[in-house]
């Protein structure tokens, strides 16, 4: 009778035991990576039932904007000197966003001890939090609430570019950073490079036929342009030149920027992206600074969402047949 009484309570512990483990089990979200978890090993039989349980083994979460949170279970006590170690379940990692993950650390099992019926185990130890991602830009672009360019419109002179940071532009102000690019059939031809030299813009492009080169400013925020009509720029040639390419200004937008990119636009990358609204510079650019003016409705795609969501600028050197290798030089970049 006393064996039969035994077994009834050791059978209703296992059975309380397994309940407290599928409770502290949550499903994660689709943006989470689970750790995987183990159930703590059950305590030995003994004299005075004096037994510890293992905790669950530990997972490292991949990093990501979303923090890892960690798991945590207590341990069930031993009753009868059968004493069931805490099972612990593994913490979440955070989804991976450019940044590094942090780990997660699965929960220490609980320690049951006790003559004749073992005392509660410990709550398990949770998991430490995962590190988010931390993008390689200023941080996400918010068109909801875009800033607005000097009274005077200026954007930028390069005058305050600061070479450490890699941007021009003052604390709390309108920031801005150096980007070039290339496209066309000669994919191996030489990357262009964008620095500022002499408190402008550099670009050094090498354009093969039927392929274009380019470089500009992406804004550290969204901007609103809507008060302005033009677009004003000084543009010079100060090595090679333009013969067998055209000129173009281009502003970015925010519904043409991708969502794959850092920091993400509106564009999803399976729809065509990057069509930024586009103008023609027709001035003849020489060696000397020569001073162009686009009208903003000249640009194509310009809608009425366009003013509120500019995100940057940039010139591109399109191949008209030849080929060109000139060195442009931008400064003074205004919206009048």
């Amino acid at each position: 009778m006393h064996g039969a009484v035994t077994k009834n309570l050791w059978v209703l512990l296992v059975a309380g035991t397994l309940a407290v483990a599928a409770a502290g089990t949550s499903c994660s979200s689709s943006s989470q990576i689970v750790g995987p978890s183990k159930s703590g090993s059950g305590g030995r039989s003994g004299t005075g039932g004096a037994s510890s349980g293992s905790g669950g083994s530990s997972s490292s979460g991949t990093g990501g904007t979303d923090s890892g949170t960690g798991g945590a279970q207590s341990g069930t006590g031993g009753d009868v000197g059968d004493g069931t170690g805490g099972d612990t379940a593994g913490g979440t990692g955070g989804d991976t966003a450019g940044g590094t993950g942090g780990d997660t650390a699965g929960g220490t099992g609980g320690d049951t001890a006790g003559t004749g019926g073992g005392a509660g185990g410990d709550p398990g130890t949770g998991g430490s939090v995962g590190t988010g991602g931390v993008p390689s830009s200023t941080g996400p672009l918010n068109c909801a609430a875009p800033k607005h360019v000097m009274a005077t419109g200026l954007v930028t002179n390069f005058s305050d570019w600061n070479a450490t940071t890699g941007r021009w532009g003052a604390s709390g102000a309108l920031q801005g950073s150096l980007f070039a690019y290339k496209g066309g059939p000669e994919a191996d031809a030489g990357m262009p490079t964008a620095n500022v030299v002499s408190q402008a813009l550099s670009l050094r492009l090498v354009v093969t036929p039927g392929g274009y080169l380019g470089g500009g400013t992406t804004f550290n925020s969204c901007v609103d342009v809507s008060a302005y009509t033009m677009l004003t720029f000084t543009v010079a040639v100060t090595a090679g030149d333009l013969n067998g390419c055209s000129l173009q200004a281009q502003i970015q937008t925010f519904d043409q920027r991708p969502t794959s990119a850092d920091p993400p636009g509106g564009c999803e990358p399976s729809a065509s992206c990057f069509n930024f609204p586009a103008a023609a510079v027709t001035n003849t650019v020489g060696s000397a600074a020569t001073p162009v003016s686009v009208p903003m409705a000249s640009f194509s795609g310009w809608n009425d969402i366009s003013p509120r969501e500019v995100i940057g600028l940039q010139w591109q050197v399109n191949s008209s047949g030849g080929g060109c290798t000139p060195t442009l030089v931008i400064d003074d970049v205004r919206f009048q």
